[in-house]
């Protein structure tokens, strides 16, 4: 199959005593195949051997085993081998393997050691919390405990030393509880606060990698150097748009060489006769001849001093005086 000496695969096969370690070596040695290990399941197999039981013709088998050489591995053909001779040396026999399935079996139908379920880390953080409060609850009532031992030993003093040492007894247990109590709960509090980060962390890297699909998927189409083609063709056309607008903005026929200095003299005498008008209140009309201007009616310079309102009051003030003056010599 291989173009191998035969003389060589029988020094080999001597020394093994295995024709399938021989194949395997020379399969391995001469790097025949590049497959290291095959995709094929065991139902996959069990066809290939019964289409190979049913072949008769030595001809036809040795088409099926090239086949299959092809796309195994070598500790594969190794055991395919042996699969084919009936000689799997294993070190087992037909009772091990039995024993070894019914054993197998027993356990499927009675139920064997199931493996217990992994908590979500959001069930551990609740179980931390839940065994928190029950913990401080303890810890309120051993305080209250001790409160009461305190007030049982002022209470008995002198009078009944046993009961108060009793009640100081209690009282430095209680103590010692409430004291275990607070480091166990700092050391769930620490447990639970890396839960807590552990589960950010995670649900984090998540979303990383959840936008670093996306943006791997969204630049999977993009090129960087058909990006820069696309940027210099927008350059371009852009220049040329330029270009066209500047041409077509750009004056054309007789006026189009109009000097510039000619019309800022223009200017200029259009705005000294605009201000020769306003100096000289000279009116035009619409056909630009000089008219005389409309006269103007102003009232008469009055003849007579006017009355004020201070010769008002002083003629009255007088009109009063004389009343008064006449009153009194009557």
């Amino acid at each position: 199959m291989w173009d191998e000496n035969v003389q060589d695969l029988t020094d080999s096969y001597n020394e093994s005593g295995d024709v399938s370690v021989t194949l395997r070596k020379v399969f391995s040695e001469k790097k025949l195949n590049k497959v290291e290990k095959s995709d094929w399941s065991i139902m996959k197999i069990d066809r290939w051997l019964n289409k190979l039981a049913n072949l008769s013709g030595e001809a036809e088998q040795l088409s099926h085993l090239q086949f299959i050489v092809k796309r195994i591995g070598p500790l594969e053909l190794q055991y395919l081998l042996r699969l084919i001779k009936k000689d799997l040396r294993i070190n087992a026999g037909v009772k091990h393997i039995l024993d070894a399935v019914v054993m197998s079996l027993f356990g499927k139908i009675f139920g064997g050691k199931k493996q217990e379920a992994v908590p979500t880390t959001q069930e551990s953080i609740q179980k931390l919390l839940d065994t928190e409060e029950l913990l401080m609850k303890k810890q309120a009532f051993l305080e209250a405990k001790i409160k009461e031992e305190v007030a049982t030993a002022v209470k008995h003093g002198t009078k009944n030393k046993r009961m108060a040492l009793h009640a100081l007894n209690r009282k430095r247990q209680h103590e010692k509880n409430l004291s275990h109590i607070d480091g166990v709960l700092q050391t769930l509090e620490f447990q639970r606060q890396s839960l807590e980060n552990a589960s950010t962390n995670a649900e984090v890297l998540n979303v990383m990698g959840a936008a670093s699909k996306a943006l791997k998927a969204a630049h999977n189409n993009m090129d960087i150097d058909n990006v820069h083609d696309l940027m210099e063709d927008i350059a371009e056309q852009q220049e040329v748009a330029n270009e066209i607008a500047e041409a077509i903005s750009s004056p054309i026929g007789i006026n189009s060489q109009v000097d510039d200095d000619d019309l800022l003299a223009e200017l200029e005498a259009l705005e000294q006769e605009e201000l020769d008008k306003q100096l000289l209140d000279v009116c035009f009309d619409k056909t630009h001849r000089l008219v005389k201007p409309t006269p103007v009616s102003l009232p008469d310079v009055p003849s007579r001093e006017l009355p004020t309102a201070a010769k008002a009051t002083k003629s009255k003030e007088q009109d009063d005086l004389d009343a008064l003056s006449n009153w009194a010599s009557a």
